[in-house]
């Protein structure tokens, strides 16, 4: 059943790109609103009290964990926060040569188990870009819910992919990586301001880009509160040439699913 929702989600996904309608009408009245961020009127100064700066993301994922802060590679402005890639400039370029801001929740921000979370994101279409909007479980790290990751590639590929990591560790034989397909992405949506939204439910979640689901998925439920995790990286193919604007990101909202109380 979860794989012939996802099969419809993928032909509707296609059908709205191709007629150039990128919205839905959502009915949706599960959920209320219960914290947003306007990025288009903050500063850093508003922003260290609810996030922090991830470490440095490369051609390899930055294996030191290091959690200090590094406001490199993102700038704030009246358009909202603007993620750059960029040359690495420390002593670990050889394993990760290129880097790229990333926005992470503090634990004073973490989202709900069941709830809502969304954001207003633009995605830069071009190869060697990497960059997601993203959670992971705030005791265990997995589940890791994608809502959304972008990969472009040399060869011309250009992809969204919705997906989900589970199981007891990355390293564990038990990990599970899940995805049901990838998304076609096409040019006129490059720097397009869209709405990329999740929502967690006890028993399922369902992945949006403007109201549109592309994703349903019964794995990996959890009932710990959630880290949020605004952009990536630059990837494998990124060259000097792919530097520049990653992502931008203009506001964030996070919901609370409404409780069904019995009568």
């Amino acid at each position: 059943m979860e794989t012939l929702i996802n099969l419809f989600y993928l032909v509707r996904w296609w059908f709205l790109v191709t007629i150039n309608q990128y919205s839905w009408k959502d009915k949706n009245t599960n959920f209320t609103l219960s914290k947003e961020w306007d990025f288009t009127h903050t500063d850093f100064i508003l922003l260290d009290e609810d996030f922090r700066y991830a470490p440095p993301w490369g051609n390899k994922v930055n294996k030191k964990e290091t959690s200090k802060k590094n406001k490199r590679g993102i700038n704030i402005t009246s358009e909202g926060i603007t993620f750059i890639n960029l040359l690495n400039p420390d002593d670990d370029n050889e394993e990760t040569p290129y880097i790229s801001g990333c926005l992470v929740s503090k634990p004073n921000n973490y989202l709900p188990a069941f709830s809502k979370v969304s954001a207003r994101y633009a995605i830069q279409r071009k190869a060697g870009n990497w960059c997601a909007f993203w959670t992971t479980d705030s005791k265990n790290v997995m589940p890791e819910s994608d809502i959304i990751e972008f990969m472009g590639s040399n060869d011309g590929r250009r992809k969204l992919s919705p997906n989900v990591h589970y199981g007891t560790s990355y390293k564990s034989k038990k990990y599970k990586f899940h995805y049901p397909m990838n998304l076609y992405f096409p040019e006129k949506l490059n720097g397009k301001m869209m709405d990329w939204s999740a929502e967690f439910y006890p028993h399922k979640t369902v992945y949006k880009i403007n109201n549109i689901p592309v994703y349903y998925t019964t794995r990996s439920c959890s009932t710990n509160e959630k880290l949020v995790w605004i952009n990536g990286g630059t990837w494998y193919d990124a060259t000097p040439d792919n530097m520049g604007e990653s992502s931008r990101v203009e506001w964030l909202k996070y919901y609370n699913l409404k409780d069904e109380l019995k009568s």
